[in-house]
């Protein structure tokens, strides 16, 4: 039962999709447009990675649910009673066994890579996550986008764990053009996963409102209100906006079946997002716009595979 209870904690299913992004990335987006005898990255390095990645967001998870107790008195009263069930002291030492783990992961990646990318930013994550806890998730936007930006660096990293991507001597290969189609879609795909992060992150706060308003905290959602929805459905305008782009530039050269998949999955549930954003109310119609988020995403992650298979078509 505290085996369950303890996945309920760091959010499984957030990190199942965490792992889901990075799998797909490496293996068809990468060791699919480079030959794995020029990469550097092993199969085994990049699980390090995944594993690594992984441990940081289910500690930074654990201590958000640590510090939100009083606001999650309000808006979330069962997850209190998951948290009460576990000790205080175990999950402050789960806290820091994830985090010493993924950091030795990260100094083995290095040792044995030479790449100093990877535990970098395992710190930079692991610090950050920390102070988005005591101090940042209580202020307008800047919680927001430290989250946002964290899930986009998810993508990111696996990029910067490439050593061989650093390095001339491949440049001097045919593989340039690869390299570049790699380039762009690391910074789409990490772009995607930043958007949809921030708005996920805000229509959370205006379903959360009131508990973070008796914890003093001042989210946006708090200070304005349902005004805040307008800047959410500026940023959903935003992602519509990049899709179509997206979906254009390769109707343009004849991917057909590619534009049929961002219309259905993609482009067509953004504008019903914004429509049941508008109409939402109560916790319960934020909360399915947050579901509708996250199933965003999934079909997002899934374009990696689906595109590679179309591509052969």
């Amino acid at each position: 039962m505290k085996i369950f209870s303890f996945l309920i904690l760091i959010r499984w299913q957030n990190l199942l999709i965490l792992a889901i992004t990075q799998i797909f990335f490496f293996f068809f987006v990468i060791r699919k447009s480079i030959p794995t005898e020029v990469l550097s990255l092993s199969i085994l390095d990049f699980l390090a990675l995944m594993l690594g990645t992984v441990l940081i967001a289910a500690s930074g998870n654990l201590l958000n649910d640590l510090y939100d107790e009083h606001t999650d008195s309000y808006n979330k009263p069962g997850k209190v009673r998951i948290l009460n069930s576990l000790s205080d002291r175990s999950l402050i030492n789960a806290y820091y066994i994830m985090n010493g783990f993924a950091l030795m992961l990260g100094m083995y990646f290095t040792l044995t890579s030479g790449n100093y990318n990877v535990i970098s930013v395992f710190i930079l994550s692991a610090g950050l996550l920390w102070f988005y806890n005591i101090t940042l998730k209580s202020l307008p936007v800047v919680g927001n986008l430290t989250i946002a930006v964290l899930c986009g660096l998810s993508i990111v990293i696996v990029f910067l764990a490439e050593t061989s991507f650093f390095s001339r001597q491949i440049y001097q290969l045919p593989l340039a053009e690869n390299i570049e189609r790699i380039l762009y879609l690391m910074l789409g795909y990490a772009s995607f996963a930043f958007l949809l992060t921030w708005i996920r992150e805000m229509i959370k706060d205006l379903q959360d409102r009131y508990g973070d308003d008796q914890a003093g905290y001042k989210t946006l959602a708090v200070l304005l209100g349902t005004t805040s929805k307008f800047l959410i459905s500026a940023l959903i305008g935003s992602l519509i906006a990049g899709l179509i782009a997206i979906t254009l530039q390769l109707n343009s050269v004849g991917a057909i079946y590619h534009t049929y998949y961002l219309a259905i999955t993609l482009i067509i549930p953004s504008f019903i997002l914004l429509i049941l954003l508008l109409l939402a109310k109560s916790p319960v119609q934020y909360k399915f716009c947050g579901i509708l988020v996250k199933l965003l995403m999934l079909f997002g992650i899934a374009s990696m595979p689906v595109f590679e298979y179309l591509n052969k078509i």
